[in-house]
């Protein structure tokens, strides 16, 4: 017999086991990209260097809003 309990059950499970994998997903890209930046940043550090994280380009569009 299936009750509307076990049912609950079963998709709080699931429910949880697909947020331990994000978490876990997260955890993941946060070490592998963060372990990748800080090896950038002391090299950079190393030499002397500033560290732009920003991407180099066009900056009318942010320059023109400030003026607003």
């Amino acid at each position: 017999m299936r009750t509307l309990d076990a049912a609950a059950r079963h998709g709080a499970l699931r429910r949880d086991l697909a947020l331990l994998a994000r978490m876990a997903g997260m955890l993941l890209v946060y070490w592998t990209v963060g372990t990748r930046l800080r090896r950038a940043y002391r090299r950079c550090e190393a030499r002397g260097e500033v560290l732009r994280l920003d991407a180099v380009g066009e900056t009318r569009h942010r320059e023109e809003a400030l003026r607003r």
